[in-house]
């Protein structure tokens, strides 16, 4: 059990509270509140890692006020005898004994470490768990009280930067690779927005502003280039049309209303230009 009852006799707001735990069978959690797992595996722009601290905080924001501030998160959980992949090395057999892990041996020879990325030394028997919870009195009525899992997986509060391709070949692959790239980033943009509560429109101007993408503008007039030579016969202007506003949508929502008539007067010259309009491409 850990009391933190006491501490919002006097506290102005809610407190932040991290417990690290070392166990021999696996995971911890919290027994009278609800142990979720934090977001992980997400696709985000590239530009965050300049702001990771701006994000985490804003993402772990969003998750306290979807749980209702009633729930214990868990931000990393791992076994310290692999390392496949680690945000650091394990810790060694000396380190483990400091921080009161008795059950290892104190006999025979230290067992090795390795850098990261090199296939892991034998197992430590040891499972780290990081908590981390925001409380106040309103909202965790009882102290925590915690129990010991047989769950050994591994787990981090992980994000994916995706940086462009900056190749210049011209073969069909390359041409999809960049026709598809306003969508993804559309999406990235997407999910910070759902994970942070930020604006979409500032996540879209950041990505452009850090160099993070391409200018859409300039991939919306090459899609429309690369599909009229692509599609210049009359009888497969609805399949133009289709495409181009799948392949453009995406980014043209987050073009300047200008900009989006001057491509919706250079698709009139081409065929299908109403079924590109009616598609919800322009306004």
């Amino acid at each position: 059990m850990l009391p933190i009852r006491l501490g919002t006799v006097n506290a102005d707001g809610p407190q932040e509270l991290y417990v690290f735990t070392l166990t021999r069978k696996g995971r911890v959690e919290t027994t009278n509140y609800r142990t979720t797992k934090l977001p992980t595996g997400m696709d985000l722009p590239v530009f965050v890692k300049g702001e990771f601290g701006d994000f985490y905080r804003a993402m772990f924001d969003q998750q306290v006020q979807k749980e209702d501030m009633r729930a214990v998160f868990v931000e990393y959980a791992w076994d310290m005898g692999w390392c496949d992949p680690c945000a650091a090395n394990p810790l060694s057999a000396d380190e483990l004994r400091q921080l009161g892990v008795f059950w290892l041996p104190t006999s025979g020879p230290p067992l090795p470490t390795w850098p990261m990325g090199v296939l892991p030394a034998p197992a430590q028997d040891v499972f780290l768990t990081r908590l981390h919870v925001r409380y106040d009195a309103a909202h965790f009525p009882e102290d925590l009280t915690f129990q010991e899992t047989a769950d050994r997986t591994n787990f981090q509060g992980r994000y994916v930067l995706r940086h462009p391709w900056q190749g210049t070949e011209t073969c069909r692959e390359a041409e999809e690779y960049r026709t598809n790239l306003p969508q993804r980033w559309e999406q990235e943009a997407r999910t910070l927005a759902a994970l942070t509560g930020w604006h979409v429109e500032d996540i879209r101007k950041k990505c452009l502003s850090n160099g993070a993408t391409a200018d859409p503008a300039k991939m919306v007039a090459e899609a429309v280039e690369r599909l009229t030579r692509s599609h210049s016969s009359p009888r497969r202007g609805s399949s133009f049309a289709c495409t181009l506003a799948g392949e453009t949508l995406a980014v043209a929502e987050g073009i300047e209303t200008t900009l989006a008539m001057r491509l919706a007067a250079q698709a009139g010259r081409l065929p299908g230009r109403s079924a590109v309009q009616t598609g919800g491409m322009f306004p």
